[in-house]
């Protein structure tokens, strides 16, 4: 699961999802930070009025949190598709290379 936060924060999930933070920071110029959160969501039925009325409610569970800045990105500049293909070679390669940025992280597992 770190390994895919990874890939999808350096390199992004593809052209109809994203190229990455580094794109988003491009095109968004203001903005300094991106947060990439993993979660499942279970669904619990609540009542609402005592009388069977029903709510569904979202349960979330956070399973990834990964937050990275503007500057740490700009410092991480290379060929996106050597990128993606590094990332995606084996799980210790991509560790490694995420591993060397400076990020929040927060992993439940």
């Amino acid at each position: 699961m770190e390994c895919t936060g990874y890939q999808w924060i350096l390199s992004g999930r593809g052209a109809k999802i994203g190229f990455g933070a580094a794109e988003v920071f491009k095109q968004f110029p203001a903005l300094q930070t991106i947060t990439l959160e993993f979660v499942d969501l279970k669904f619990k039925a609540k009542g609402v009025d005592g009388r069977g009325k029903m709510k569904q409610v979202e349960l979330p569970r956070l399973y990834l949190k990964m937050t990275i800045d503007r500057k740490e990105i700009e410092k991480f500049q290379v060929n996106n598709e050597v990128l993606k293909k590094k990332l995606r070679q084996d799980i210790k390669t991509c560790l490694s290379i995420g591993h060397k940025l400076n990020m929040i992280r927060e992993i439940n597992l």
